[in-house]
């Protein structure tokens, strides 16, 4: 048997390692399937849930949610990819039952080919290591604002889409400084939205550059909730139903859009979402792994595949290649923490918080 490195789940709960004798995986029993070599990979907070919470943890196997690489093989009835060799990034579910293989925290792993994002159609600027923090964020952002909250696609050039027009409507995007923060920002401006935010100070130009029309510290609930519910008011929105994407679930956040949301709003949360009080908010849970077309085990139960999500986010997939291209999708700036070494020491770092308005990312 071929062997590789791997981050993977021990047989109790809240143990990984790094080892190298996990097997290579083959396209072989996975024909709709491609084997990619990484050449960087994400690293993420619900990394850090696979191995720590009872409710997703499942022993021995392959950590890794997101991803830059190569097709090194293709399934003989794999769609989506053109080549060997072709440049690919995304998001992988570490859950998902159906897919043994999926982490990318490894040498090799596979991924269906029609779910991928394709590099070489984002523009000759795009760094390998920034593309490796594309998968959570815009799988996110597709399957909240785009599915969950049935926004509008934005519009390029030839790429117009027909909708209704929108009434004026707000979001607050809590988290703007985290990776799917800041690019969701970005798509909420260019489907037309009041986009509001909360971060650190020293974060607020940046935010407002990505398209906020307004910032606000989380770190003090009370004037979080003044200064949000004084900007409404000021664009006449503080009586319209709103939506609110919590890119952290914690620290805070769920208060603040507790305190902010009229009756009628919509609340997706990154975390399991509870809003203890609000009966009258929809509450959601960002599930962006659904984009992969794979049933997956959640806390005991498998989840079945949705392809009312998957379809779709082919052409979001598309359309989001081209905005990039154009500049008008900026992406995060990255810091490479090192190999497939690093990777847990960097885990530990995120448990703690410790990036901010940057991507972390390990070299494969």
């Amino acid at each position: 048997m071929a062997t590789m490195r791997a981050v993977r789940t021990r047989k109790d709960l809240g143990q990984a390692v790094l080892v190298d004798d996990a097997e290579i995986p083959s396209v072989a029993a996975y024909p709709d399937h491609v084997l990619v070599k990484p050449s960087y990979v994400g690293i993420n907070h619900c990394d850090y849930f696979t191995v720590d919470h009872p409710f997703i943890f499942q022993p021995e196997i392959n950590l890794g949610s997101e991803f830059c690489g190569k097709v090194v093989d293709i399934g003989a009835h794999c769609q989506g990819i053109r080549k060997i060799g072709e440049r690919v990034a995304g998001c992988t579910f570490t859950c998902a039952s159906a897919m043994p293989y999926a982490g990318c925290h490894a040498d090799y792993f596979l991924i269906k080919g029609d779910t991928l994002l394709l590099v070489d159609n984002m523009g000759d600027q795009i760094l390998e290591e920034q593309a490796a923090g594309l998968g959570v964020a815009f799988s996110t952002v597709f399957q909240t604002m785009y599915h969950l909250m049935k926004l509008p696609f934005p519009s390029l050039e030839d790429w117009a889409v027909e909708t209704e027009p929108l009434p004026k409507r707000a979001i607050l995007i809590a988290g703007g400084a985290t990776n799917t923060g800041m690019i969701a920002i970005q798509f909420a401006k260019l489907s037309g939205l009041t986009v509001l935010t909360t971060c650190s100070p020293h974060n607020f130009a940046l935010m407002k550059d990505l398209g906020a029309h307004a910032t606000s510290d989380y770190k003090d609930t009370e004037s979080c909730i003044a200064d949000i519910k004084a900007a409404l008011q000021a664009e006449g929105l503080d009586k319209e139903p709103m939506l609110a994407l919590d890119c952290v679930g914690n620290f805070g956040s769920p208060e603040v859009c507790a305190g902010v949301l009229p009756a009628g709003s919509t609340y997706v949360s990154v975390a399991p979402p509870s809003l203890p009080g609000r009966d009258d908010v929809t509450l959601e849970f960002a599930q962006g792994q659904r984009v992969l077309g794979d049933s997956y085990t959640f806390n005991g139960q498998v989840i079945p595949a949705y392809p009312e999500v998957s379809e779709p986010w082919k052409a979001f997939a598309r359309l989001s290649e081209r905005l990039i291209s154009a500049g008008r999708i900026r992406l995060s700036p990255v810091q490479v923490q090192g190999g497939l070494d690093k990777v847990l020491e960097t885990l530990e770092l995120l448990r703690e918080w410790k990036f901010s308005a940057t991507k972390a990312v390990c070299k494969v």
